[in-house]
């Protein structure tokens, strides 16, 4: 063992989950980022914690292909987030390795339509562990999840659609729009994949857009689809004609009624 490090007992609740103390992490700050790249591997998990804390506050590029697959691999939650927290501080250069997670971690996906629309008006976060790191590092990352989106496979582009809308909605950048209005015809045989590119069209205030989701509300035949298009025209704030307001407030679907009271 690495001079520095203390022996914990791993079933001590939080210390058991990995929660790494001040001390801890001060005591093994004189470690070399070999030394805390081998210590994501430890069987403690407070020294997995400790060493992903570290290695992000040095912003050590080396360690990403670890922190990756740690990411990958690890159970425990606080190792879990401090890796998230490493890669996040780290920034741009983890990008082409983060991406070729996404899709690959955790199962807390969405594998199916709602039942409920969502009535905050924030945009939601990302269920996705690799999406919800790249969004913190913001509009440079969107080249990678256009990538994905067009050229990857099913479960990773379902969720770079989430990590798409989330960061033009708070950053307002919006390259990726034409990106998304290419895979929207494409998923007319697959529901939950449309669904979530309407939800990310709620990011997007073009006239284009409108136009895509004032037809969804007149004519969708899935009621999931018109509330959250319902939802998506609400946030952009435009000119929304009085006849659909009240088309969609006398839904036959009482989620749509309900959103669309909330939304429009």
């Amino acid at each position: 063992m690495a001079k520095g490090m203390e022996m914990v007992d791993i079933n001590d609740g939080c210390l058991g989950r990995g929660k790494a103390t001040d001390k801890e992490k001060t005591q093994n700050e004189r470690l070399s980022d070999d030394d805390l790249i081998e210590l994501l591997k430890n069987k403690l998990p407070t020294l997995r914690t400790s060493a992903a804390r570290i290695l992000g506050e040095r912003k050590c590029i080396a360690s990403v292909p670890f922190l990756c697959s740690s990411l990958l691999t690890e159970k425990a939650l606080y190792p879990r987030l401090a890796v998230c927290e490493a890669l996040a501080a780290i920034g741009e250069p983890v990008l082409p390795d983060l991406v070729t997670l996404i899709g690959m971690v955790g199962n807390n996906r969405h594998e199916s339509l709602p039942e409920r629309g969502f009535y905050k008006k924030s945009y939601p976060l990302p269920r996705d562990l690799a999406v919800r790191t790249i969004i913190r590092i913001g509009p440079v990352a969107l080249p990678f999840l256009e990538d994905v989106l067009q050229n990857g496979e099913r479960n990773g582009r379902l969720e770079a659609i989430d990590g798409i809308g989330h960061i033009a909605f708070y950053f307002k950048q919006y390259p990726s729009e034409p990106a998304l209005l290419a895979a929207y015809p494409q998923t007319e045989t697959d529901p939950v994949m449309r669904w979530k590119i309407i939800r990310a069209f709620q990011s997007f205030p073009s006239n284009q857009v409108r136009e895509i989701l004032i037809a969804i509300i007149r004519d969708g035949q899935i009621p999931a689809h018109r509330w959250e298009a319902v939802r998506s025209l609400g946030q952009l704030r435009m000119n929304i004609p009085d006849d659909l307001i009240q088309q969609a407030g006398m839904d036959e679907n009482s989620e749509v009624r309900n959103i669309a009271q909330r939304f429009l």
